[in-house]
């Protein structure tokens, strides 16, 4: 609060680190110190008297200008990375251990040693494998989880220091969106397609509406238009740009056809 902060964020259901650019300009002495000491950064954007968490993030690089009287901080985070110690992984299982039991072992691993992740979501898999020789389970959790995911036809993605986990074409179920020129959508949405990685086209709707920390990665949305009417989505990837004093505030989203709804 008070800040000047030029920002953009972006964010996707993929595998890779969520990237974040913070600028503050004419930052105070205690704010530079703050920003350069050990820790992740949480950043919550909003209105006045409503703000919420929209990025968790580890500092990949703070750079200090001062130029011509004006000072500037910028940030750039990651969120979901570590280092290879923290995301190595091993474990040995005796027979009789599940699929099931190994993946949350991964989940409470990265808990535990990623910083910028903080909780996992309260995902459910019912495709339980029962193994009947002893597994030995090393090597960089990310991967490890991947391996697991992939043949049952799940996924993982992190975002707001959160690691979630559903199924491929499944969605988040904690909070469905409706967006409208009403509630803030800037012009008109724009149908786009996209391959997935079996080379299938799957179709979606790119659109533009003023800030919304409502709409985050995995998310179902619902988007009512000339255009489109109560068309239900699931949110693959956004970015929110925008500075806190003047000019544009607002969030990109891309979404995209889902099963069963």
């Amino acid at each position: 609060v008070g800040l000047m902060l030029d920002f953009q964020i972006e964010k996707s259901t993929s595998s890779e680190a969520n990237v974040a650019s913070i600028t503050i300009t004419n930052p105070s002495d205690d704010t530079i110190g703050t920003l350069q000491k050990e820790g992740i950064v949480i950043l919550e954007l909003g209105y006045a008297g409503d703000n919420a968490i929209i990025f968790t993030g580890e500092k990949e690089a703070v750079n200090y200008t001062y130029e011509s009287g004006t000072k500037r901080l910028e940030l750039n985070l990651l969120e979901g990375t570590s280092n290879y110690t923290n995301l190595n992984f091993s474990k040995n299982y005796p027979i009789g251990t599940t699929n099931l039991q190994i993946i949350f072992d991964i989940v409470l691993h990265l808990i535990a040693n990623v910083p910028s992740i903080q909780a996992s979501n309260a995902y459910l898999i019912s495709d339980l494998k029962i193994y009947t020789r002893p597994q030995i389970v090393s090597g960089n959790a990310y991967d490890i989880l991947k391996n697991f995911l992939d043949p049952i036809n799940y996924q993982y993605f992190v975002a707001n220091g959160t690691i979630s986990i559903i199924p491929k074409n499944g969605f988040v179920k904690d909070l469905q969106v409706s967006i409208s020129s009403r509630s803030g959508l800037i012009g008109s949405p724009k149908p786009i397609s996209e391959n997935d990685k079996e080379d299938t086209a799957q179709n979606g709707v790119e659109f533009e509406s003023i800030l919304n920390y409502n709409f985050d990665v995995g998310r179902l949305v619902k988007i009512d238009s000339k255009s489109f009417t109560s068309k239900i989505l699931k949110i693959r990837s956004v970015t929110h740009v925008g500075n806190t004093f003047e000019g544009e505030y607002k969030s990109i989203v891309r979404a995209f056809e889902v099963d069963g709804i």
